[in-house]
């Protein structure tokens, strides 16, 4: 087995089993990690060697009724110089991958997950996942018609095509699916041009080891720093959207998007701008965050727009100290942690008019909400993959079906009825 499927496993299992309170703290330690080295031997390394090969095909079958296509582009702000780099006049990259209904040729080849390797280079993470291949076939042609669309922001530390397994079936089912990266926050270290993404102009705060304190510390930081820059991220690719589409663009998808019913989702720090956006631009019918704790400004000033919050009920803060005294410090900062979030959401609720919804998922952790719900489902939770990735879906595909389409919804009806690993914590805003 090729020993960069080791570190692929072993980041996820320390980052990814923490839990959704502290994905500010995991994200920080993924930031200021510095890239695992490469072996010096052909040798697989013990941790290799344990470790199952990472498959080919790790994806689910699609259900919808349309083959999916996907297109990869990186787009310009010439408006916005990026803060988060030492290179002098450096304007803001944006890259974006579409998921979108398509009519593929015959046999057509599915495409690579990853598709451009020098943008991760020294990033064995990413690297060790070369060869896995999704459903999409690349730049396929666009199925007839106008679809809605669901822009996806992806966690904060993760690449932009998290979410594969989610936007693919998806868009099976009639949607574009839009999912824009945030560079300085991902795991991309090169644009196509070749200049570097690197944040050198923006470090992330050392940990101290004080869980409260670093919690503090570096959720200010993301919040005036990186999070300004998503919100602006998402705006522009919104820009980008309504000028591709419109008439005379030349873009593949031109006239194939119905931006009148847009929505977006994300996962973690990606979650927390969808809702951002849902609360500051019109242009946003109805969000969705995915084990997200809230930035910005949306706990304050609120919506009349639908949102759905979605949390897992696996909460950890990691590996627990030997020192009892150091063990009872981190379980009580935990529990003060889990609180403000809490506060966040409530505070949410309560400034918001319009209907929300609020679904625990039992035997989900953090991770369970991505891809490494496939590509290490030991590190993403109790659920198996089969059975997160059905109620996942389900979940997306009723709540903006029912907000976005008129369509009915029976999952957030009654959600425990449709999957028993679903809760409603602190009940539901009437629709």
């Amino acid at each position: 087995m090729n020993s960069s499927h080791s570190p692929l496993r072993s980041v996820a299992a320390l980052l990814l089993s923490r839990g959704w309170v502290l994905a500010v703290l995991l994200a920080v330690a993924w930031a200021c990690a510095p890239p695992a080295e490469a072996p010096s031997s052909d040798e697989p390394s013990a941790d290799a060697a344990a470790a199952p090969a990472l498959s080919e095909d790790p994806f689910p079958a699609l259900t919808g009724p349309h083959a999916v296509g996907l297109i990869d582009v990186s787009w310009t702000d010439v408006d916005r110089l990026d803060p988060l780099t030492s290179a002098p006049d450096d304007l803001r990259r944006v890259p974006v991958r579409f998921w979108y209904p398509a009519e593929p040729a015959d046999g057509a080849e599915r495409a690579l997950y990853l598709q451009r390797p020098e943008e991760f280079a020294g990033v064995p993470a990413i690297e060790g996942a070369a060869h896995v291949r999704s459903h999409s076939v690349l730049e396929a042609p666009p199925a007839a018609g106008s679809f809605p669309v669901l822009v996806y922001h992806h966690g904060g530390g993760w690449p932009r095509f998290v979410g594969t397994s989610l936007g693919e079936e998806l868009a099976s089912h009639g949607w574009v699916v839009v999912s824009v990266g945030h560079d300085g926050f991902n795991q991309s270290t090169t644009r196509p041009d070749g200049s570097s993404t690197v944040p050198d102009a923006a470090p992330f705060p050392e940990p101290t080891g004080d869980l409260v304190a670093d919690f503090e510390a570096s959720g200010e930081f993301l919040d005036e720093v990186h999070f300004t820059q998503w919100v602006a991220d998402a705006a522009f690719a919104l820009d980008q959207l309504e000028a591709l589409n419109a008439e005379g663009s030349g873009h593949p998808l031109q006239g194939r998007l119905d931006l009148a019913r847009l929505g977006m989702f994300g996962w973690s720090f990606g979650g927390a701008t969808s809702i951002e956006m849902l609360v500051r631009d019109e242009r946003v019918g109805a969000a969705v965050d995915l084990d997200g704790q809230l930035f910005g400004t949306a706990s304050e000033t609120g919506t009349s727009k639908p949102f759905l919050l979605m949390k897992a009920s696996e909460v950890s803060a990691g590996p627990e100290p030997e020192d009892p005294e150091e063990a009872e410090r981190q379980a009580a900062a935990m529990v003060e942690l889990m609180g403000r979030v809490d506060a966040q959401e409530d505070a949410l609720i309560a400034s918001s008019s319009g209907p929300w919804h609020l679904l625990q998922f039992e035997g989900a952790n953090h991770g369970t909400f991505s891809d490494f719900l496939h590509l290490s489902p030991e590190a993403a939770g109790a659920v198996s993959p089969e059975r997160a990735h059905e109620l996942l879906t389900t979940v997306l595909r009723g709540f903006f079906g029912r907000y976005l389409l008129g369509e009915e919804a029976p999952v957030l009806e009654d959600p425990g009825a449709a999957f028993a690993e679903l809760s409603e914590p602190r009940g539901r805003g009437e629709a």
